[in-house]
């Protein structure tokens, strides 16, 4: 009787860690593509975004493109790591 017990305890405890398990790699997908959106968005905005008045009009508009790519870059980078991740975890 006991040994039944102990199986069916055995049992239920590898399912709820399958299901922790999944639940990991989705979040952690998740997480990657709100990445992507977020330094996406970012670069786009440093791109679109006019210099300050009172800056100076060249250091700021050229620190304000190569931020703008580098934003772009780093969300293309976590983009590329989620399609990877969603094709070879989930």
């Amino acid at each position: 009787m006991h040994a039944t017990i102990i199986e069916s305890l055995e049992a239920e405890l590898r399912e709820c860690n399958t299901a922790s398990r999944s639940v990991q790699k989705i979040s952690a997908g998740i997480s990657l593509v709100i990445l992507a959106l977020g330094f996406s968005l970012i670069g786009l905005l440093s791109l679109i975004h006019e210099p300050l008045a009172g800056d100076s009009l060249a250091f700021s508009a050229i620190s304000c493109v190569v931020g703008g790519w580098a934003g772009l870059g780093a969300g293309s980078i976590f983009f590329g790591t989620a399609f990877v991740y969603w094709r070879h975890y989930v």
